[in-house]
């Protein structure tokens, strides 16, 4: 192997490294709807705006498609069937489809749509609630600025409505055993406030999964009122599996990470399949309101970043970059898939609707 070769498989390791977790990429981070220029594209129709044409067709065979008429039904066994028998977008398609109907979807949906045009005209104030909103971040998190890992965007919005906000102070490369374990002692050192919303991405989904599974049972943990939970990897992710199977990138993501100081056990904890950290059943608290917001793209529409790993986890089925769709529902609680974002979410989503979910998981709370 000459040192040319070995000089570009590292290149190629550390943008893959960089892309996945967020830190400072060489693949940028663009908004995919430039794709989408030249193609007409107008009104609203399955709760997507600006809805082209071709999305349309796709979303109009999804929904006479005549299988699998239920999300619960959409296993990977049976999305790699319907994308082997048409292609990825087919299958991707169906997935929204049936995530849109889906009843429970369907109401929180309709709530989404009906309360973010209340919030042009006046945002809730939220003051006197004595509410945190608590992001669990991503990996890399302080080193990262470009993807917002430490959810500045949405805490700013969350500050307007007149709740607290905070970052739980995980380690960046923290195993989500330890990570869940830090989640856990914020929440009993915040046990003053009436509720905390805990709001999390990516790998921090991953570590509050697993602090719901060290102390979700505890009763500090009553506090928690509801989880915001966007582009989660609740599960792991078979991409970490790829790079674990490689020898070579094994052994250079071994040296990449010992020269970074990172922690290379809070990257293989993140690894999919049966037995990994992740893999068992997310079991819910019952008084804890879910958001779960899960993109959905279609092949034509992938971000720069996330292609190369899309287009990996494409042998398994339709995918958001890092996350089966397969493997993206939690049962029992309601789903928002996010039509044309991949794991990135680098199409905006509006202020209003993120204000929307927050006072979703508020109002539903005192209901209860």
């Amino acid at each position: 192997m000459n040192d040319s070769y070995k000089l570009t498989s590292f290149k190629l390791l550390i943008i893959l490294f960089f892309a996945v977790f967020s830190c400072t990429a060489d693949r940028k981070l663009n908004n995919p709807k430039e794709n989408l220029a030249g193609m007409q594209c107008e009104g609203i129709d399955y709760y997507v705006d600006d809805i082209c044409e071709s999305e349309k067709a796709l979303l109009d065979w999804a929904a006479a498609y005549p299988k699998y008429r239920k999300l619960t039904d959409l296993t990977r066994e049976n999305l790699k069937a319907i994308m082997d028998e048409t292609d990825i977008d087919h299958a991707a398609a169906v997935f929204y489809h049936r995530a849109i109907i889906d009843p429970t979807n369907r109401k929180l949906i309709e709530y989404i749509f009906t309360k973010q045009n209340e919030m042009l005209r006046k945002t809730p104030d939220y003051t006197k609630q004595n509410l945190m909103f608590a992001i669990a971040p991503g990996m890399f998190y302080k080193d990262n600025t470009e993807v917002d890992a430490d959810g500045k965007m949405i805490r700013s919005i969350v500050r307007a409505m007149g709740i607290q906000d905070a970052v739980i102070p995980t380690e960046q490369t923290g195993t989500v055993e330890e990570n869940g374990a830090i989640i856990c002692k914020f929440i009993k050192d915040n046990e003053s406030k009436n509720g905390i919303i805990i709001g999390s991405a990516s790998k921090g989904s991953g570590d509050f999964k697993k602090a719901i599974e060290l102390c979700g049972n505890e009763p500090h943990f009553k506090k928690v009122s509801g989880w915001f939970n966007f582009g989660g990897i609740n599960k792991g992710s078979l991409v970490i599996n790829a790079m674990m199977d490689h020898w070579l990138y094994s052994t250079e993501g071994k040296i990449y990470f010992w020269w970074k100081g990172y922690n290379w056990e809070g990257l293989i904890s993140m690894r999919g399949g049966e037995n990994a950290p992740l893999s068992g059943e997310l079991r819910i608290p019952k008084d804890v309101i879910v958001v779960n917001i899960v993109g959905v793209p279609h092949s034509q529409i992938v971000t720069k970043r996330g292609r190369p790993f899309y287009d990996y986890l494409a042998q398994f089925g339709p995918n958001e970059g890092l996350n089966l769709l397969s493997d993206s529902f939690i049962v029992g609680t309601p789903l928002y898939p996010s039509w044309r974002n991949d794991h990135y979410f680098a199409v905006p989503i509006q202020e209003e609707r993120i204000k929307a979910f927050i006072t979703y998981i508020v109002e539903t709370k005192k209901l209860k």
